[in-house]
């Protein structure tokens, strides 16, 4: 058995001390599902500034989004509104959506807010409202999801398409990241011919009358809707399309929401490969008996006592291994991007067998006894990497530390 240890050089150490866990992707699920929270009434005359306020209620859950969507259709000649407010509960929603080129004359604007700004709010109001130039009229839709990545919530940050001539069809792309829930939101209208249905063209997507709404207006038409995408596979230049039974102009924007990580530790010593091994938590503090196992994206810390055999080739994001705390590799390859070993003078973490470990990254190694990082330039830390005659250790650099391996 060959013992491998590590030498930090400093700049790692200070590198290191904002090192933090990336967990588990888990999916993206309603919490409540998409509704028409406002219309223009029919009939209504164009204005300067047209306002909306309701009650919304959200049901509670972790990791919570409201999303809202809001398709306005102006007077020609006019920009887009100048002044748009969304709010609820006091609490501003962030716009992922931007103004269009100009001559387009509808608009498909979507808004969020998170988990922090739901739990502070006062109240359950929404509030909606456009100022500037001349409006036609706007439909808002409203929805609340779960489980959603609070730090990088959205994705695709709006894919938009205005179109400045009216048409039956109307498309863009959108890329998606594997586990994305993709949304898009619809604006059209100007025709007094009432549209009467839209729809998604394309495999994946879905649009229904309930997810559908407007009016005619004194001047023209103002229409909107809502789809979801119905899968969450990865996805590069996917169409999304809308077809209108009368021609229109078009607006479409397209967001994703990012699913909020999930924290793996070892429950018992087990196989990697076995749910039973492991717990899993929506926030780090409370844990649960896993419903999976770690993947590619995923991240692990194995406990005291603990020990993990893999039983396959396996890849994740990252690892921390606790004093006492062994990862078995067996024959097995594992390639993680960072992991962080919580070692010392006694009770260190363990990597063993003769399988390969593959690190993209970073190594981070802690005292046992303080849970501080060792800095020290030159400074040796012997932490147990007891590979078999076979076993490999590769590592890889960023750029952004230095990391030496002593054999």
């Amino acid at each position: 058995m060959n013992t491998r240890s590590l030498m930090l050089k400093k700049c790692i150490s200070i590198f290191l001390l904002f090192f933090t866990i990336s967990n588990a992707i888990a999916s993206v699920t309603p919490l409540q599902n998409w509704s028409k929270v406002y219309s223009t009434p029919s009939g209504g005359a164009a204005s300067a500034s047209l306002s909306y306020t309701g009650s919304y209620s959200i049901n509670s859950g972790p990791n919570r989004v409201l999303v809202v969507s809001v398709s306005v259709c102006v007077a020609a000649g006019n920009t887009p509104p100048t002044n748009k407010i969304v709010k609820w509960g006091g609490k501003t929603l962030t716009e992922v959506s931007t103004n269009p080129a100009t001559g387009s004359r509808v608009f498909a604007y979507l808004y969020y807010l998170k988990e922090s700004d739901i739990a502070s709010a006062t109240g359950n109001t929404l509030e909606v409202t456009m100022n500037g130039n001349t409006i036609y009229g706007y439909v808002a839709f409203a929805a609340v999801y779960r489980d959603v990545d609070q730090t990088t919530t959205v994705r695709n940050g709006a894919t938009l398409l205005s179109t400045t001539t009216a048409s039956v069809t109307a498309s863009t792309t959108a890329n998606f990241t594997s586990g994305d829930l993709g949304i898009f939101s619809s604006a059209f209208g100007l025709n007094a011919a009432t549209a009467t249905a839209y729809s998604s063209t394309v495999g994946g997507w879905t649009g229904s009358s309930s997810l559908f709404g407007g009016d005619i207006g004194a001047a023209g038409s103002y229409y909107g809707g809502v789809g979801v995408r119905t899968g969450t596979g990865a996805a590069t230049g996917e169409t999304v399309s809308q077809t209108v039974t009368v021609a229109q102009r078009t607006s479409l924007s397209v967001i994703s929401l990012i699913p909020a990580p999930i924290y793996y530790r070892s429950f018992a010593t087990g196989s990697w490969s076995s749910t039973g091994t492991w717990e899993q938590s929506s926030d780090g503090v409370t844990y649960a008996a896993a419903t999976s196992t770690p993947t590619s994206i995923d991240s692990v810390i194995i406990q005291s006592g603990h020990t993990v055999t893999l039983t396959a080739n396996s890849s994740i994001d990252g690892a921390f291994i606790k004093g006492g705390g062994i990862l078995a590799l067996s024959t097995f390859g594992l390639s993680v991007n960072n992991i962080r070993m919580e070692c010392g003078a006694s009770n260190a973490a363990t990597v063993s067998g003769s399988g390969t470990l593959t690190l993209a990254d970073s190594i981070v190694v802690v005292d046992a006894n303080t849970s501080n990082f060792v800095a020290g330039a030159g400074a040796l830390i012997s932490c147990p990497i007891a590979l078999g005659a076979n076993g490999i250790i590769n590592v890889g650099d960023d750029g952004s530390s230095a990391i030496d391996l002593t054999i």
